[in-house]
């Protein structure tokens, strides 16, 4: 498990290497020490004969075996078990397509769960006999301290070969026609991230015209599947979907770093489906190690309002996810920012707008008179206070050459209410409680439906509007929510105006392309760093500034891309939120 984080997180400080060789030694040495006990008193148990062992009388090395292959087969049936079943999906079952009934998943994760658990007591055999023989041999201590010093070495090498590799180059200048004036005035991009939002949930909608906005927007415009990344999180996937770039580039491995006391390094992202998560909420809920929240100082590659800031363009942020965090001093003109943590801090017991200091005030809205088109939205729910904010500083301020709304909607609902979204793939759904939840994720999808018939209205003329998901949901029975995403099920992309196609189906879209693509069409050269390109197929001839689209070496190389952000820690109510949708 060290090796694992070691390699996830390239660690270069030999110092963090030793801690986390140690820490894991001891959590996964109580672990396994747990399931030996438990392993040998359920064989004594189920031993018919108390005086022999299963290998027979006056066979210590075969006796030595059998209790070694139930300490180390409870173990590794505990550890696998949970990995192979927990969190997985009906889309996960792709051999055969997924199964269309609760009945039909339960038979096929109980076939998983057999070939898992037979593994797990066939391994477990082969082990404890090797170690029994190795113990009758009396070269047990030295195996296990050959062991214990090739993986602490194995540690320190790797520590070292990261240290001595070299790191991301930096960017070489590069020169680039600057965003002209008449360029802003006719090319301004809207940008609208749906967190979680899913054709197929869409579809029945639209098929039954409950959607008539989305059906506009379609029937006018381009649209399609939006590719994601697999088995990964959120905070990852709008990291690249801001920067256009690989999780390598931007740094951003997972909602959260965790410290150990004594790491000298900013910390390490933990590995899914190895139980650290789990691990890490055990001992940070007891503060015997340290998490922090994804911030702006975790990026490692510039956003793209900041990109579109420093050119000399207009920009609205109303919500950029953690990166956003704090907000960040407008150099133009005509703009707004709203941070992530403003509404996450807003409902925190007895917080008061009024009582803000100007310090504070700069750190959360940028210009920090804009604050009084949230205040009366202070404490609503996640879409209801970024909807109303974004339009009131539209209809106060103006439309900026780029504008960003993005909510943690419907990815929220969706985990939680998926079940009564398609019941049928579901056990135990109580009839009455169906009856009173079922409309709660179509709901959602309605609303966002009503605020883009608003929005519509009021925007200028030339505007491209943007619409993007990072992934969609897919149901599960095995988990503390009702859907799960970790297998990378596509999210949505929508582009509609005047110099977007019509009614076009897209293929081959992925997250890596949308700030490639709002680029071109502001006139600006895409970064030849970026992992994405323009979404050419989406776009009428002559929209953007030229095309084939002009590229830049890199838009790090004109300012700092790792930012020390000096904002608030959400720490506490963003790991709250986490384990509320299942994810902790």
């Amino acid at each position: 498990m060290s090796l694992l984080h070691l390699l996830h997180n390239r660690v270069d400080v030999l110092r963090d290497a030793v801690l986390l060789w140690v820490f894991f030694a001891q959590v996964w040495g109580l672990a396994g020490a747990g399931a030996a006990a438990a392993g040998l008193v359920a064989r004594r148990l189920l031993r018919r004969d108390r005086n022999r062992g299963i290998g027979g009388a006056g066979d210590p090395t075969a006796t030595l075996a059998s209790d070694l292959t139930w300490a180390l087969g409870l173990f590794h049936v505990a550890f696998l078990l949970p990995v192979t079943l927990y969190g997985r999906t009906y889309d996960d079952v792709a051999f055969a397509g997924p199964p269309r009934t609760a009945a039909g998943m339960v038979a096929i994760l109980a076939a998983a769960a057999i070939l898992a658990a037979a593994a797990a007591l066939l391994a477990s055999r082969f082990l404890a006999r090797r170690l029994a023989a190795a113990s009758a041999a009396r070269s047990l201590p030295r195996l296990g301290g050959t062991i214990a010093v090739a993986s602490i070495g194995l540690h320190l090498l790797l520590t070292l070969v990261f240290r001595l590799l070299p790191g991301m180059p930096d960017p070489a200048p590069s020169t680039f026609r600057p965003l002209r004036v008449e360029d802003r005035a006719a090319n301004r991009v809207v940008l609208v991230g749906l967190d979680g939002a899913d054709w197929r949930v869409m579809r029945p909608l639209l098929d039954r015209g409950e959607l008539p906005v989305f059906r506009r927007l379609m029937d006018e415009g381009a649209w399609g599947d939006l590719a994601t990344l697999p088995d990964t999180n959120s905070a990852v996937l709008w990291a690249s979907i801001y920067t256009g770039k690989r999780p390598r580039q931007h740094g951003v491995l997972d909602f959260y770093r965790m410290r150990l006391p004594g790491m000298t390094g900013r910390g390490v992202f933990p590995v899914h489906r190895t139980y650290t998560v789990q691990i890490a909420d055990l001992f940070g809920s007891r503060g015997l190690l340290e998490r922090r929240i994804a911030d702006r100082s975790f990026l490692g590659a510039r956003p793209l309002w900041e990109i579109l800031d420093d050119l000399g363009a207009s920009v609205g942020v109303v919500d950029g996810y953690h990166f956003s965090v704090p907000a960040r001093p407008l150099h133009t003109a005509g703009g707004f920012f709203y941070s992530y943590a403003l509404n996450a801090l807003s409902q925190r017991p007895g917080w008061k707008t009024e009582a803000l200091s100007p310090s504070d005030v700069a750190i959360l809205v940028q210009p920090p008179d804009r604050l009084r088109h949230y205040v009366t939205h202070a404490g609503l729910a996640d879409f209801e206070w970024q909807a109303a904010t974004l339009l009131d500083a539209l209809a106060a301020e103006g439309q900026p050459d780029f504008l960003n709304l993005y909510t943690h909607e419907p990815d929220s609902a969706q985990h939680q209410n998926w079940k009564w979204l398609e019941p049928e793939r579901f056990l135990a759904v109580d009839a009455a409680e169906l009856e009173i939840k079922r409309e709660i994720i179509p709901d959602h999808y309605r609303a966002f439906d009503g605020f883009l018939g608003t929005l519509l209205p009021r925007l200028a003329p030339g505007t491209t509007l943007v619409i993007v998901s990072d992934h969609g949901h897919s149901p599960t029975i095995v988990d503390r929510m009702h859907s799960q995403h970790r297998h990378g099920p596509p999210g949505i992309v929508l582009l509609w105006g005047d110099g977007v196609r019509r009614g076009v189906e897209l293929e081959g879209a992925h997250v890596y392309d949308v700030t490639p693509t709002i680029l071109h069409l502001l006139g600006l050269p895409v970064g030849a760093d970026m992992a994405g390109s323009v979404l050419h197929d989406a776009l009428a001839p002559g929209a953007g500034a030229s095309s084939p689209p002009r590229t830049i070496a890199s838009y790090d190389a004109f300012a700092p891309a790792r930012v020390e952000a000096a904002g608030p820690d959400l720490s506490k109510e963003e790991l709250e939120r986490l384990r509320a949708l299942g994810y902790l």
